[in-house]
């Protein structure tokens, strides 16, 4: 099994006209979708805010499939302003222990960070209407060291797409 599951928090510097630093702190919505071989139903279920974020895919009994996405609001950040780094910070929860370590016949976890392209909402969200995800500009999540491993994750580049092409969705998949 090749497993991320994480608490989120997204974190946005930028310069104001004044070229002083703001920080902005910005939470955003979550959803999660997943597909499995044998349970059709799954594909077309909106599972809402789930309470993880998480990201895997495993093998037994069949394939499984499981992909997190985030709806960003970009909308606290000043239409003059720059944005000059953005980072977005995962935390394992601690329960759930990357499989793939040590030696285990598990695959890599690693895996991208994208920005989708069309809209969607967090209550209509499923397997079958996700969102495009180009892998433009895409950030890699190397594979865990540690079986709890934190993230801190640099999108400034995801986020000054967003801001550019603002009916493309304003949100990430992992």
């Amino acid at each position: 099994m090749k497993l991320k599951i994480f608490y989120l928090v997204f974190s946005t510097l930028i310069t104001g006209l004044l070229k002083a630093q703001n920080p902005i702190t910005i939470t955003p919505s979550d959803a999660m979708v997943e597909m499995a071989t044998g349970y059709p139903t799954c594909a077309s279920t909106n599972y809402g805010t789930y309470s993880l974020f998480l990201a895997c895919d495993w093998s037994a009994s069949g394939e499984l499939w499981i992909k997190s996405f985030m709806k960003v609001d970009l909308s606290q950040i000043p239409s003059g302003a720059t944005i000059n780094q953005v980072k977005l910070y995962l935390y394992s929860d601690g329960t759930h222990a990357n499989t793939s370590l040590n030696g285990s016949s598990y695959k890599s976890n690693a895996c991208y960070l994208l920005r989708t392209t069309q809209d969607w909402a967090v209550n209509t969200i499923t397997w079958n209407n996700q969102p495009l995800a180009p892998i433009v500009n895409a950030v890699t999540l190397s594979n865990s060291t540690t079986a709890n491993q934190d993230y801190v994750v640099d999108i400034t580049q995801l986020v000054k797409d967003m801001r550019r092409n603002q009916t493309q969705g304003n949100g990430l998949v992992l």
